[in-house]
């Protein structure tokens, strides 16, 4: 838990942008509904079709704000984000499977003790996204955030919707050499994009934000990421490579090998099961 001393200086609201989660809402109220760090939670409903709205409001510490009109991610998440009381913003993806007040203790005083000013998480569950979450890019772009409401209202985020919210309010704390942070957890998981929309129209739906980010970001924005966040996986890796003239060649190339590798392991065990299933077939 943090402490009362670091929290006293600091008060703390967590916005939770939802379209159509009642499905998964309810794990994530049910882990911090009762989480004593958070001066409010608010719920920003973005005129859902299903019963999101119905769902929240079933928490007492819950408050939900329906918007009039569909205001996409970015125009939601700056509602509830000018709305907020704390002067620390904790962002929340609607669909997290087992998120425990940990998880957030850990991402707030990195930001409220030791200095960083923006923290997001890496899930272990994004590994689960093939192809794309075997890349390692997921992690940039994760719902988990936690950082000082005034930077965020110091962003503009016209043009920029959708998963492009993610890489603008990336840019900016690059662009402004504030610290960035990745902190991993290993037991954190989300529903993916196949869990919603099927195997291969996940896969699409992964491609097409892939290429729309790229070309928002640039080539060279996008990569930085990589060398700008430091992490608490290969946190000596990080710091190196933040100032090393050949990051722009060895970060792909570690990318490539960890896609590669990732790969042939799948492939690898698919041709394991392939073989166990022959020889159950063979002895039977």
């Amino acid at each position: 838990m943090i402490k009362k001393e670091l929290m006293g200086k600091h008060s703390v609201s967590c916005v939770i942008p939802a379209y159509n989660e009642e499905r998964f809402l309810p794990y994530v109220l049910e882990a911090i509904n009762d989480y004593p760090g958070f001066c409010e939670i608010i719920v920003m409903d973005n005129c859902s079709t299903d019963r999101t709205a119905e769902v929240a409001s079933r928490y007492s510490n819950v408050t939900v704000v329906t918007n009039e009109v569909n205001l996409g991610k970015s125009g939601s998440v700056r509602k509830g984000i000018n709305l907020a009381k704390g002067d620390v913003v904790v962002l929340l993806d609607a669909d997290l499977r087992n998120l425990q007040h940990r998880h957030i203790d850990k991402m707030v005083v990195k930001v409220v003790d030791e200095g960083y000013d923006l923290v997001l998480s890496d899930r272990a569950g994004d590994r689960m996204s093939r192809i794309y979450g075997w890349t390692d890019c997921t992690r940039f772009m994760s719902g988990e955030k936690v950082f000082y409401k005034k930077d965020f209202l110091s962003i503009d985020f016209t043009g920029f919707d959708g998963y492009l919210f993610d890489i603008k309010l990336n840019m900016y704390f690059m662009d402004n050499e504030k610290r960035c942070y990745n902190y991993y957890f290993d037991d954190l998981f989300c529903a993916t994009k196949g869990d919603k929309d099927g195997y291969w129209q996940g896969l699409k739906n992964y491609y097409k934000v892939s290429v729309a980010i790229i070309k928002a970001a640039g080539a060279k924005n996008y990569l930085k990421q990589f060398y700008f966040f430091e992490t608490n996986r290969l946190p000596h890796l990080s710091s190196r490579l933040r100032d090393n003239r050949w990051r722009y060649v060895i970060i792909p190339a570690i990318h490539v090998a960890c896609f590669v590798g990732a790969v042939l392991t799948t492939a690898k065990l698919n041709i394991t099961r392939a073989s166990s299933k022959i020889e159950q077939r063979t002895f039977s």
